[in-house]
C-alpha cells in the first residue's frame, strides 16, 4: 500500500511541476492523467525492488509518453482504431462518407471540420481513395489526405478530420519519461544531458519551436524526476514517439556492442594491444550508488 501511494505521489508531483513550467495544465486526479497502459510502466520504474527489464509493450508505452488530458482512455481507444492494420479497399468516396465508414466500421465518434474546410475554401465533397494494400489507418489517411491539405486530429474520444493549418494551431502537452536517454553517471538528479535530447527531438522533427521559430511547441526538462514535458501537435508527438523508439533501440545495440567486443583476458595475459585497441568502446551510464533503483537505466527487451 505505501509503495502503490508513493507511486501515485510521484505522478502528482509530474503534473505539479510540468504546470508550473506551461502555466497551468488541468489539475486532475492522478489516476485520470494517465493511460491505462501506462500504469504497469509506472509501478515498475517507481519500485524501488524492480530490477527486470520492460517488456516491449511497457517500452511503447515509455515512448509514448503520459498525457494530460482528463480522457487519456478515450483517446487510446481511438489510437488504438488508427493503429489498425487492414486492406481499406476504399475507392472514391467523399471526405464525408469516408469519415461515416470509419464510424460504422469500429464504433468511434467522428466529426468533419467544416468550418475549417470553409476557411479554406474545400468542398467536403472532395472525392478520395485509400492506398491499396495493408496498412495502418492513420498511413492510409495521411496519404489520401496530403494532397488536399487536411489530416486527422484525436480530440478526446472523437477522430476529427480538419485542415492541417487548424491542426497546426492545437497543441496538446504530454510528458516522456526519459532516465535513460540523459543519465549518463555522475551526481543523481544534476548530472542529466537534456539538453542534447531536446536538440535532437527539435532538429528531427517536423514541429516548429517556439525557442527556434518563434512560435509553435515547447520542451521542458523536470530533472527532479527525470522528465521533459512536450507541448506540440499530435503529429509531432507520433514523430516524438517514433524518435524516442529509434534511440532506445540504437541504445540497446550500444549496449550489446560493448559487452560483446570488449577485451578479453586469457589467465593473467591481456590481449596484444593492437588486439584491444580494434574493440570497441561505447559510453555507457554508470548508475550512481546513490541513486535509488526506480532511477536506474534499464536494458530493454524486444519481447
Amino acid at each position: 500500500m505505501t509503495r502503490s501511494l508513493w507511486c501515485v505521489a510521484i505522478v502528482w508531483l509530474t503534473v505539479s511541476e510540468a504546470s508550473a513550467q506551461f502555466g497551468g495544465f488541468p489539475q486532475v486526479e492522478s489516476p485520470s492523467i494517465r493511460s491505462a497502459s501506462a500504469d504497469d510502466v509506472y509501478r515498475s520504474v517507481s519500485s524501488p525492488l524492480s530490477t527486470r527489464a520492460l517488456s516491449a509493450g511497457e517500452v511503447a508505452a515509455l515512448n509514448r509518453g503520459v498525457s494530460l488530458s482528463s480522457t487519456p482512455e478515450a483517446e487510446d481507444r481511438v489510437e488504438a482504431v488508427l493503429a489498425t492494420r487492414a486492406r481499406w479497399d476504399i475507392l472514391d468516396v467523399t471526405l464525408v462518407d469516408l469519415m461515416d465508414i470509419i464510424h460504422k466500421r469500429f464504433d468511434v465518434a467522428v466529426m468533419v471540420d467544416v468550418t475549417s474546410f470553409k476557411d479554406e475554401g474545400i468542398d467536403p465533397n472532395w472525392r478520395v481513395s485509400l492506398p491499396s494494400g495493408t496498412t495502418s489507418l492513420e498511413t492510409a489517411l495521411k496519404l489520401a489526405l496530403d494532397s488536399v491539405a487536411l489530416t486527422i486530429d484525436v480530440e478526446g474520444d472523437v477522430l476529427v478530420l480538419t485542415t492541417a493549418t487548424k491542426a497546426n494551431e492545437r497543441l496538446i502537452t504530454r510528458v516522456y519519461p526519459v532516465l535513460d536517454l540523459v543519465y549518463f553517471g555522475g551526481s543523481p538528479g544534476q548530472d542529466l544531458d537534456f539538453a542534447s535530447l531536446m536538440q535532437v527531438i527539435q532538429q528531427n522533427t517536423s514541429g516548429e519551436w517556439g525557442d527556434v521559430d518563434g512560435v509553435g511547441g515547447e520542451l521542458s526538462a523536470l530533472p527532479l524526476r527525470a522528465l521533459l514535458a512536450v507541448r506540440q501537435t499530435r503529429e509531432v508527438h507520433r514523430e516524438i514517439e517514433g524518435l524516442l523508439s529509434a534511440l532506445r533501440r540504437a541504445r540497446n545495440l550500444q549496449t550489446y556492442l560493448t559487452a560483446s567486443t570488449a577485451p578479453v583476458h586469457r589467465g593473467s595475459q591481456p590481449l596484444p594491444d593492437a588486439a584491444q585497441e580494434t574493440a570497441v568502446s561505447l559510453p555507457l551510464a554508470t548508475p550512481s550508488p546513490l541513486h535509488t533503483q526506480w532511477q536506474r537505466p534499464r536494458v530493454y527487451r524486444d519481447e
